[in-house]
């Protein structure tokens, strides 16, 4: 899902609940995404007139970012989260905004989960997921890796059209905690532990050349180790082929 702020459109790929302390961006007309901060408060319950209704209490959040009368309606997110809709500002950076996920319950809708759906089993047997969320955009490229070193493999997404890795350090919906933008376009991702480190790093592919390009952090900088294999048309593989515990390179032809 794209949501459109002042100048741009800001691609979502999932919704949640703020949180004290967490950063934000107003979207508004005046501002645009320069005007970013932090929440301040969650859930406060404010008094607002309405026509016809009368005086309602309504829950509100509330950040420190700007915003200016007639920003009302513009999204309130950050790293491709929606979190919430503007609902007035004082031009004092002090901007109160409602939750998304209240309004998608309200009215019964379920306008941003869009992306690619995870069923993932703790077991190899038949049976329910045991872990289910939506992450990451259509058109993107699912990788899985243990992205932390902390024992446990997450899933992540290359995304073609900026060229861009995003990482989750958990299986589940949110912003990605690692966000990489590197290789070239039409390059193909690949991951695994190319050092023994415990950290499972990204990787690409480039058909056009046959050659690997390997990071041994996931961040961005120059390829750690660079190699020409294979031919035209081969799809790249990687593994342990020796239980050494070292992911080394391959190709199917």
């Amino acid at each position: 899902m794209y949501w459109a702020g002042s100048n741009d459109e800001y691609p979502i790929t999932s919704d949640a609940n703020v949180v004290k302390g967490q950063k934000v961006c107003g979207s508004g007309a005046f501002y645009g995404t320069t005007s970013c901060g932090e929440v301040t408060e969650v859930s406060v319950v404010l008094e607002s007139y309405y026509p016809g209704l009368g005086v309602k209490k309504v829950k509100l959040s509330r950040a420190n970012f700007c915003a200016v009368p007639g920003d009302s309606g513009s999204p309130v997110h950050y790293n491709g989260v929606a979190y919430g809709i503007l609902t007035g500002g004082s031009g004092q950076c002090n901007t109160y905004f409602s939750s998304v996920i209240a309004a998608e319950e309200v009215l019964k809708v379920d306008v941003i989960h869009a992306g690619t759906h995870y069923l993932l089993r703790n077991t190899n047997s038949a049976g329910s997921p045991d872990v289910a969320f939506e992450y990451g955009l259509s058109g993107d490229k699912a990788v899985v890796g243990d992205w932390n070193n902390d024992g446990t493999d997450t899933i992540g997404v290359y995304r073609p059209s900026n060229r861009t890795f995003y990482l989750r350090n958990s299986n589940s919906s949110g912003a990605a905690d690692i966000a990489v933008d590197w290789g070239n376009f039409g390059d193909l991702p690949i991951v695994g532990d190319w050092n023994n480190d415990g950290t499972d790093t990204f990787g690409v592919y480039r058909p056009g050349s046959t050659a690997f390009y390997l990071r041994n952090s996931n961040s961005s900088g120059a390829a750690d180790i660079s190699a020409v294999f294979g031919a035209n048309g081969d799809t790249p593989i990687v593994g342990d082929w020796n239980g050494d515990g070292t992911m080394t390179i391959g190709v199917v032809g």
